[in-house]
Formats: structure tokens, sequence, C-alpha cells
């Protein structure tokens, strides 16, 4: 569309102190509105179509002419109130007169407006994020002021019509769907009329449209690309994340058709309250898996009672999904073969997997026998735990133990050192009486009874010669060499005597004439 230049001066009145003037409230005008509000842009950055254009104002309005012919502007007025205003004056042809402390404001409007037109934006300062209301006024006749066109938008708008639009995020603006004949929808129904966040476009018509139409100017009545989101699905919910829900709770949508659907123009919801996300210029591919996550749009599921979420299209509701309460830690609400069911394996963007029993946390496995988790060491199959060399699996405690000795793989015992059968481990060898045994130093002698030398003790002169005799004889007797010894020493003292008999008569001879004992 021919976009046609218009001069729309801006002339905003500060409420201020008026006359106690009386005026009978003016009810709309039964005639169709030839002018009507097609954007409302609230808050954030200031826009621009493009770099080398100058930017519009961070918040705007722009008109629609749906009329046959021009329309001049002067003296109409666009009224603007806050939640504060008194609704009981929303008919009323100037907001300004019933104001409390600023809860409504005039912005004066000039310059002719061609059919099938759209308006440059007309600059006025609007709430950020806070629900609203606009009145379009033709007041021509300042004696009976026409209302043209009515929006409100958020929960708490003082005025609207039938059905408040949805509250758009700062930066974005809440635009009026097209109809099939590419002009803005006016069906005096605030939340059917307009779609929320919505990038803005001012002074174009690039709204969603509101159904499905048929290109009657083609042979082929080929279906035109419109804005629908029929096909696609709500195939996951997280209602309860483990630590913080926000940034981690999200809506899953899944679009299980060959085609791409555009979700512009539908929204979301949930039982948590009326607040309801709308799609912006977005569209999910084939087979794609899209969560929206509660951060972008602000939407909440209550964990403890469960709840339902609804995707509903500008004129239908297209599926409700109910999903039940006090749901564990990171358990998604998630369709898997045909079946809504919880899954302990929550996957955003991705398709869903049933794990229906909770994953064991570390040190910890699932027993075959229960299906509950137990800890490693409680387990007795060696399949869990893996010990060492030279270990096994204790069967009564699961845990790994010493491989029980044997005398088979035993290390042998060191010298002097043999086994105690009790206890299966070496021990010092008992102390035997053997002539390999140490002597005894002076003065000490071996005890019998424990082998070990001790300190002689005083006996008579008898007993040490007895002693001493015994000792020789049993030497004696235990060796062969004495017995050798005697033989050769009695052989040699009878040879002598038999070799010197004859003065060994002598001596005798002369010793017995000396002794008088021998003599006589």
């Amino acid at each position: 569309m021919k976009k046609l230049t218009l001069a729309i001066s801006l002339a905003i009145i500060i409420p201020t102190v008026f006359p106690v003037i009386i005026m009978a409230d003016a009810p709309p005008s039964s005639a169709p509105s030839s002018v009507i509000i097609t954007e409302i842009k609230l808050g954030g950055d200031s826009y621009s179509q493009g770099t080398d254009q100058p930017k519009d104002p961070q918040e705007f309005i722009t008109l629609y002419n749906q009329s046959g012919g021009p329309v001049d502007l002067t003296s109409w007025v666009l009224e603007y109130a806050k939640t504060t205003f008194d609704k009981n004056y929303c008919s009323d042809g100037n907001w300004v007169t019933h104001s409390v402390s600023g809860s409504a404001s005039q912005t004066a409007l000039s310059g002719i407006l061609q059919p099938g037109q759209v308006s440059t934006p007309v600059a006025r300062s609007l709430t950020d994020n806070t629900a609203g209301s606009l009145h379009l006024v033709n007041a021509s006749d300042k004696n009976n002021p026409v209302v043209e066109d009515l929006v409100g938008w958020g929960t708490g708008a003082p005025c609207f019509e039938n059905v408040a639009a949805s509250t758009p995020s700062n930066g974005k603006s809440i635009k009026r769907y097209l109809g099939c004949d590419n002009s803005p929808i006016d069906s005096n129904n605030n939340a059917q009329d307009f779609a929320a966040n919505q990038p803005p476009s001012p002074g174009m018509l690039s709204n969603p449209y509101l159904t499905t139409c048929v290109d009657t100017t083609s042979s082929n009545t080929a279906q035109t690309q419109q804005p629908t989101c029929e096909g696609v699905v709500i195939s996951e919910l997280l209602p309860n994340p483990s630590g913080t829900d926000n940034g981690n709770e999200f809506i899953e949508l899944y679009n299980p058709t060959a085609s791409a659907i555009q979700l512009q123009g539908c929204s979301l919801q949930t039982t948590s309250s009326s607040k309801v996300y709308n799609f912006a210029n977005t569209s999910l591919q084939p087979g794609e898996y899209h969560a929206f996550y509660n951060t972008v749009t602000g939407l909440t599921l209550p964990n403890a009672a469960g709840g339902t979420v609804w995707l509903l299209s500008p004129s239908i509701e297209l599926q409700a999904i109910s999903y039940p309460g006090n749901l564990d830690d990171d358990v998604a609400w998630a369709q898997i073969n045909g079946a809504w069911q919880s899954t302990y394996q929550p996957t955003p963007n991705a398709p869903n997997v049933l794990v229906a029993l909770k994953p064991c946390d570390a040190g910890e496995v699932r027993n075959p026998d229960t299906g509950y988790c137990d800890s490693v060491a409680s387990l007795t199959t060696s399949v869990l735990t893996v010990c060492k060399a030279g270990q096994e699996i204790n069967p009564a405690t699961g845990r790994c133990k010493a491989v029980a000795s044997s005398s088979s793989n035993m290390a042998p015992c060191g010298p002097g050192q043999e086994r105690n059968p009790a206890t299966n481990r070496c021990k010092a060898i008992a102390t035997t009486i053997s002539a390999a045994l140490k002597p005894c130093p002076a003065g000490q002698e071996r005890n019998p009874a424990t082998n070990r030398c001790r300190k002689i003790t005083s006996t008579s002169a008898a007993s040490k010669i007895n002693g001493v005799k015994d000792a020789v004889a049993g030497s004696i007797a235990s060796s062969p060499h004495w017995w050798i010894a005697g033989f050769a020493i009695v052989g040699a003292t009878s040879y002598g005597i038999y070799e010197w008999r004859q003065e060994l008569t002598n001596f005798l001879g002369k010793l017995k004439t000396k002794l008088p004992r021998f003599s006589r």
C-alpha cells in the first residue's frame, strides 16, 4: 500500500483546574467509525524502519481511515486514561473533564487522512507495561463530541470495548488483525481485534490475519499464507523445575505436520491468572519442538494444585492440557507414545523421552530386585563393584575384602619361623636341645627346663666332682675316640713297665730300705 504523507500537529493538554462546567455524557455515535486506532506501542526504545530514517518515538499511536473519503482531523483528540480513571465516564467525549489527579489527558490532532491510509506515529506519553485506555474523539462539535474508537488493554483498564486486549511488553505493540480484504478489523471487541507483543510497524499495515483467507483472484483458488496455529500441539510442561522456577518453567509446542505453521495471532494462557501470552511473528518448522520459558511468556504453572494450559487461536480454543499437582522436582508432564504421563527427563526443544523412575543419586544404583535406589555398598552383586586384585566381595556387607589365604598361595615363612595352624601366620620355631646351641658363659649353666643359660648355684664339692665325673663319663661313653685313647694309654703303660721292669725293681728295693715300715 502506497504510503501518503500526513502532517499531524501534536499538542498535549496538561490537566489544570477547570471551572465547574456540567456537561451531559455524550453517547457513542451509532454510525460506523470513519477512523480507528490501529496500533499502540508502549515504552522501550525508540523504533526505526531503517538506519537511514529518523527514529520514531518510544510510545506512539497510529490511526487508519477506513472510510471512502478523506477525513480532516482538525479538532479531533486522542484521550488517554490511566487505571485510576473513573470508568463511569468511559462513554463521555471529554475524559479530562472527569479526570482526578491527572488520571486522563488529551492529545490534539490535525491534518488530512486519506481513505485506506495509515497515519504517521502520534507521539504521546503512555505508562510502560501498565493497563490503560485510549479514546479517539471527533470534537468538531464541542457540544456533541463523537467517540470514534475506544481501545483498552491489560487487567485494570478503565475503559474498553467488550473485553480488553492484552498488555504488550515494553518495546512491543498491540495491533489490529487484518481481515481477508487486508483492512484492519473492528468487531468492537478489543481482545479479539488486537494481537499483542507485535513488532512495531509505524505507518504500515503488517498485522497478522485473523482468519485463513482464500485468494479468489487466482484461478486455482490457492490458499494464501495466513498466520494460524492450527495443527500445532502442546507437547510438554515443566511446572516444578529444581532450584528457582524463574527461567526454568516452560510450555513446549510441537509441529507434527509437514508444513511450517505460523504462531502469530495465537496465544497461551494458564489457570494461574487471566494473563495471556500472545505469540509474536514466530513459526514452527515441520517436526520442530519449541519451549517457551516463563521469562518470555510471563505465565506461571502452579505446582501444588496442578493446573491447565490453553492454546488459543483468535476465535477458538485449540487445546487444553491439564496436569496433576505436586509433581516432583524436574518431572515433566509430557505427551509420549500418544499418552500424557510424567517423566523424570525433561526435554525442552527436543522429542520427549519416558523415564518412569527417578534417577539414582551419586553413589547409588538401582536394585534389580526392588527397583529402588540403593547405595553401591549395600548390594552383593559383583557386577556393581569391581574389587582390586587380591580382593573379593564380602557377601555379608557387599564390600571388597582380602581374598581368604590358603596354603597353596601363602608366602613361605622366614628362617627360624614356622606356620601357626591356629592363625595361619608365621611364628618363631620352638627352641629344642641341640649340640649346636651356643655355650653358656663362665659361671653359667643351661637350665634343662627352659634350655637357656643361668647362673650356677652353690653345691658340695662332692656334688661338683660327681657332676664332673658324670660329665666326663658321659662324654667318654658318648664318644668312641675316648675308648681308643684309653686302649692306647693302657698299652703304652704296659709296654713301659715291661721295658723298665729291672729299673723299677731296683728303685723299689732302695725305697724299701729307706722306709722303716717296709724294712720290718
